[in-house]
């Protein structure tokens, strides 16, 4: 497990930092990979749901 998403604490986003890049992923049943950012971009709930 990687940390919580700052922007999004207290859900089940978690976010593992690799080099500049921030990629974003939910747990849930399965591990899905929602986004992959810079990592000076902030996030918020409405970039991720669909």
């Amino acid at each position: 497990m990687w940390r919580e998403v700052p922007e999004l604490l207290g859900s089940n986003y978690r976010e593992l930092i690799f080099g500049n890049y921030r990629i974003i992923y939910k747990i849930g049943d399965e591990i899905q990979i929602l986004t992959l950012r810079n990592s000076r971009q902030l996030l918020s709930a409405d970039d991720i749901e669909s």
